[in-house]
């Protein structure tokens, strides 16, 4: 299963070279860097989330605006999606991956025209058991496995004794929670609960515990579910007293103060006007670039389709070792103050430069020396 990336349609009439004549969004109805809200790696069967667009990470208003935005579904017998975006799957589906879209029309009354609309914009969303956005994809293994038959199925018990006093007068009770394949607890389950040493300890339906003797006993908690039986095991002692298990707290690092490692200051290579620098610092254990406040790539209203920034050794190309480290899917803008995290993966010392670089029509927009 591949993550999401924009695919943005290549529709002859709406396209124009990054070196000369651009898109160009100009008046009230301007649209820079338009993202969808959240990519989706996956959506549940049985869910109806609704897919919201971006304008500079701000939520775009579709009732407002010189054009009708359309959205579409490239199967509508297993996924469709109304023009609010909203999505309504059929389990017969599950597993199968379907491209949703948006496109863009003028309206009748409008004096945009065709080349000043944005271009479409698409993910690829598979049906699965549970929903799941690219960013939460990134924390999860067997990421395949869990869209297609969701989450295991656990039990927890609540409470954390450890030891009982054998002389307790005190009501002592185990309570457990049961959570599903989408990790929503589910109510009105029913437990069976039972002690492996009932001369020790007894437990009944209602998970009340009776101190018998003193020595060690399990208890064990079973449910069904979906025609398999799920299974939790605790051990108890009884003895002098009644304690409760403390997860240990692990000692947090304080944190590390913000450092500047490196900067420098953006120009153009090409027919864009570029303003600008950058700082990378470290902050807590992470990597970051930010941009100031008078970054700009824009010639007026003139915006450059796609921006990407990477890290490179070359001043003109993000082939060969260069690292992407930004682009219109994680926020970035043509214009104005920004930060990025960089993936922890990516060895800032191996480059030489931050390169500006229009990603749809592969041509460079500007750079800027990393100095040290």
């Amino acid at each position: 299963m591949k993550l999401k990336s924009i695919i943005y349609g290549l529709i002859t009439l709406m396209l124009a070279s990054c070196v000369g004549e651009d898109v160009v969004f100009s008046g009230p109805d301007s649209i820079n860097n338009l993202t969808f809200d959240r990519r989706l790696l996956s959506v549940a069967f049985d869910e109806n989330p609704q897919i919201l667009l971006r304008n500079n990470g701000e939520i775009l208003d579709l009732e407002n605006g010189a054009f009708n935005v359309l959205f579409s579904s490239s199967d509508t017998s297993f996924l469709q999606i109304d023009q609010t975006g909203k999505i309504t799957v059929k389990d017969a589906g599950i597993g199968k991956t379907v491209d949703v879209s948006v496109s863009f029309d003028p309206k009748e009354d409008s004096e945009i025209n065709i080349t000043d609309l944005p271009a479409p914009i698409t993910d690829d969303i598979t049906i699965g058991v549970v929903t799941i956005s690219e960013a939460e994809a990134r924390g999860i293994e067997n990421v395949e496995e869990i869209v297609a038959k969701g989450y295991k199925p656990e039990i927890t018990i609540n409470e954390n004794f450890k030891e009982i006093d054998i002389n307790t007068t005190e009501e002592l009770k185990l309570t457990a929670i049961f959570q599903g394949r989408k990790k929503e607890v589910l109510e009105n389950t029913i437990f069976d609960w039972n002690s492996s040493n009932t001369d020790v300890l007894t437990i009944n339906e209602n998970g009340i515990l009776t101190p018998v003797n003193t020595g060690e006993t399990t208890i064990s908690v079973s449910t069904e579910f979906e025609g398999e039986t799920f299974n939790l095991e605790k051990n108890l002692i009884i003895g002098g007293q009644t304690t409760i298990e403390t997860p240990e707290v692990p000692v947090e690092t304080p944190p590390s103060p913000k450092e500047i490692i490196a900067f420098g200051n953006f120009e153009s290579n090409s027919s864009y006007t570029v303003n600008g620098e950058f700082e990378i610092f470290t902050e807590n254990g992470k990597s970051f670039i930010t941009l100031s406040n008078d970054f700009d790539t824009r010639n007026g209203t003139t915006q450059v389709p796609d921006l990407t920034i990477y890290l490179s050794n070359s001043t003109t190309s993000n082939g060969g070792d260069a690292q992407l480290i930004a682009a219109p899917e994680t926020g970035l803008a043509s214009f104005g103050a920004q930060t990025f995290e960089i993936p922890d993966d990516i060895t800032i010392n191996n480059f030489q430069n931050v390169l500006l670089y229009c990603r749809r029509f592969g041509v460079r927009v500007g750079f800027g020396v990393i100095t040290r």
